[in-house]
């Protein structure tokens, strides 16, 4: 049964063991005749401005418990505080069961990945937001009173899917229910030197003969790095030794990376040649593993301090992913003629499922591609970069932006996100209200507050 659940304020912050720190830019020892407003971080890992508030932020690193219940007898069950780490419900989990899908990131929480739509990878699997069945939130500031609770929404009730990926406007996340499910195996299959317009040429096949597939390109290389991963009977190939030396190689790896790419901040010249180097590093791998290892496939790339650009559309036809991939491409060299080297990490595709959540890109349809780019922070040129690839993108069948990532500088991007979501956001700011979970509106901050106004203006055309 999906519920929403209302907890009432608690009368002191320490009662949820969060830490408030006051907003830059604000003198707060100056009485205020209006609420202050509060947001909720944890690993500060989104790029786009859901966090960022003048008032107080309330970290919810300390909310860490995860509880397992194996022998649900709907299925298994993980129940964990909104600080927990990818990482600590891994472990929690170990050796079963599994949650199929998630990011690659194990330092991230889970409140922020579900509060903005996180997803894995999976052709037939939705957003990691789609797994929660439960949700306990606290509905108002401490020392107010709490307002009369609203009974719990009836499974499948559209509260759930509104607040399921609710960019922290239904209250503050203090806890959350995932289904789960057995463990199982994938073969595992890394091609980093694939032919690159072989692969784009056979890509519907590719992707709908495996249960995950990404693709990563890394600027000015002549091949793509096909990842592949399904299920399977047949027993893992690797073992503890082999995996802790994979992941030394790869903790190493990024600390040369980081090295080269502060390079490149002062040469930017030299981005054709040291991204073809680096390329070559990446080791080929057919292994059969658990199916984690396919998910958190690289270990340290929270070192790599990025800069990130997402959209998803809709995978009604494999040229528009193709279209997609080619309009990077070519931006890329278009800007290399032009002297400026924006795109510096890697340009990356991955496919997904049907999601129930009002807000996302996977709302509404069978199946969902989102490609990104990637460059290291204080890269010359990366904005520029965004505004004319996005611009490119965002206008994609039924493109909408991943909304973790970076994307309220895309030209026109607030209007294609009207037009995206349309009915769904108001549903979305009607069913908020209907709620009451934050009457006095405490918990919006400038970009949830344009987003909601989308949802509370009316539709185009009515009078």
């Amino acid at each position: 049964m999906d519920q929403l659940g209302r907890q009432p304020p608690r009368p002191a912050a320490t009662d949820l063991r969060p830490e408030i720190t006051g907003g830059a830019g604000r003198d707060h020892a100056v009485a205020r005749e209006e609420e202050p407003a509060g947001r909720v971080f944890g690993e500060s890992h989104t790029f786009s401005a859901f966090v960022p508030t003048d008032d107080f932020l309330i970290d919810i690193r300390q909310l860490r418990r995860v509880r397992v219940d194996p022998h649900h007898p709907e299925g298994p069950r993980v129940r964990m505080e909104a600080g927990a780490s990818v990482a600590e419900v891994d472990a929690a989990l170990e050796p079963r069961p599994v949650i199929p899908t998630n990011v690659v990131l194990t330092s991230v929480r889970y409140g922020g990945l579900i509060a903005t739509g996180c997803h894995g990878s999976g052709l037939h699997l939705p957003p990691l937001s789609d797994y929660v069945i439960e949700m306990d939130v606290v509905a108002g500031p401490a020392g107010r009173p709490p307002p009369p609770p609203p009974p719990a929404p009836p499974p499948g009730a559209e509260g759930m899917d509104a607040a399921r990926l609710g960019f922290g406007l239904f209250g503050i996340l203090e806890s959350l229910t995932l289904r789960a499910e057995p463990s199982f195996n994938v073969h595992h299959v890394d091609r980093t030197r694939a032919d690159l317009d072989a692969t784009l040429g056979d890509l519907e096949a590719i992707v709908r003969a495996h249960d995950y597939c990404d693709l990563y390109w890394f600027p000015f290389s002549r091949h793509v790095w096909l990842k592949t991963y399904h299920r399977t009977d047949r027993p893992i190939t690797v073992g503890p030794g082999r995996a802790r030396i994979e992941r030394a190689y790869q903790q190493s790896g990024m600390g040369v990376g980081r090295l080269f790419y502060r390079w490149l901040r002062r040469r930017p010249q030299d981005t054709p040649a040291i991204c073809r180097g680096l390329a070559r590093f990446i080791p080929s791998r057919d292994v059969v593993e658990p199916v984690l290892g396919g998910i958190h496939f690289q270990t340290a790339i929270e070192r790599m301090n990025a800069r990130n650009l997402e959209i998803g559309f809709a995978l009604d036809d494999f040229d528009d992913v193709r279209r997609a991939w080619r309009a990077a491409m070519e931006r890329v060299d278009r800007h290399a003629r032009a002297g400026r080297w924006p795109l510096n990490l890697a340009l990356n595709a991955r496919f997904l499922g049907r999601s129930r959540a009002l807000l996302s890109p996977c709302h509404g349809r069978d199946h969902t591609c989102f490609i990104e780019i990637m460059s290291y922070r204080g890269t010359p040129g990366w904005d520029e970069f965004v505004d004319d690839l996005g611009g490119a993108w965002i206008e994609l069948p039924g493109a909408a932006p991943h909304w973790p990532k970076e994307f309220e500088a895309i030209p026109g991007v607030f209007d294609r996100i009207a037009a995206r979501y349309g009915d769904n956001l108001r549903r979305f700011a009607a069913l908020r209200r209907s709620l009451d979970v934050d009457p006095d509106d405490l918990f919006v901050n400038p970009l949830t507050r344009r987003i909601l106004a989308l949802g509370e203006s009316p539709p185009a055309g009515s009078s």
